[in-house]
């Protein structure tokens, strides 16, 4: 069993949000009705957060699934990740052993950017990253498609073996801890192989 500890940026940035707000309303509280009602509002605002902190924190169990098989019997298929563009070792590594190469590549806006919906650079790098790695795989003559995935690396596969299927996920990614996360969770989340490479 598998426990999910770490917050998402989405909900870090959600409990700080909600603290920033919690602290506002006490403020307020104090300057119209005087300290007594501050301090009934501060704790009743201190125990939502409290709650929402104990909730995210809550151990939970994943789910791990694997796709039905999609082609032809005995076809490999591998997902390709993208979150960097695999070096050429890799891809040879990967172009060896599939039949058929699905790349898809989160569009992860940068943390701030994130709340201000400005993520059309997030998708264009995406693109970008999701369009040389098919075109290295099909000039080594590897039978390959591509596609901009959810801004969530982990619903980015899911969504691409809903409708493309896959037999292994290969999952590329810088060097940060941050990126081993990604692989983590892609590992807890599918019963699949995976394989975490770095450029």
């Amino acid at each position: 069993m598998r426990h999910r500890l770490a917050w998402s940026e989405a909900g870090a940035f959600g409990f700080l949000l909600l603290t920033v707000v919690a602290f506002a309303a006490v403020a307020v509280a104090g300057l119209a009705g005087g300290s007594a009602d501050a301090l009934w509002v501060g704790a009743l605002l201190s125990s939502v957060v409290i709650v929402v902190a104990i909730t995210r924190h809550r151990p939970g169990r994943a789910l791990r699934t694997a796709p039905a098989h999609l082609g032809e019997a005995g076809e490999h298929q591998i997902l390709v990740l993208a979150q960097e563009t695999p070096s050429e070792e890799s891809l040879n590594e990967v172009g060896s052993r599939a039949d058929r190469v699905v790349v898809v590549s989160a569009a992860s806006p940068p943390f701030l950017r994130r709340w201000t919906s400005d993520i059309d650079d997030a998708r264009a790098r995406a693109g970008s990253r999701v369009d040389e790695t098919v075109r290295r795989l099909r000039a080594a003559n590897v039978d390959a498609t591509g596609a901009i995935g959810d801004d969530d690396p982990v619903r980015a596969v899911e969504d691409a073996l809903r409708e493309f299927g896959g037999d292994e996920i290969v999952v590329a990614t810088g060097g940060s801890s941050q990126d081993a996360g990604v692989a983590a969770r892609v590992r807890a989340r599918f019963a699949l192989p995976v394989t975490h490479v770095t450029r």
